[in-house]
């Protein structure tokens, strides 16, 4: 899957399935973060607002909820066996 750019804000989220990680980079592709998140972090998603992240982690069969302010995971969906968003 391809990354995923945040409205207004300049940064894109790449999911890194082997590290279980989020990079966050800016517009000249430099990492500003990497987000830990539960393991094998794939699909991700935006809310409406583009003020949170979904990431589908297959391994664990949780959403990680990521904050697009504080770059920080803030919640955790329990799901099914290997989610998609």
């Amino acid at each position: 899957l391809g990354p995923a750019q945040a409205k207004d804000t300049g940064l894109v989220f790449v999911s890194n399935e082997k590290s279980h990680e989020v990079w966050v980079l800016d517009a000249e592709f430099n990492v500003v973060k990497q987000i830990e998140t539960s393991r094998r972090p794939r699909d991700m998603k935006f809310n409406d607002a583009q003020t949170l992240l979904y990431v589908a982690c297959g391994d664990d069969d949780v959403i990680d909820v990521i904050d697009v302010e504080t770059l920080e995971v803030v919640d955790q969906i329990p799901t099914g066996p290997s989610p998609e968003v």
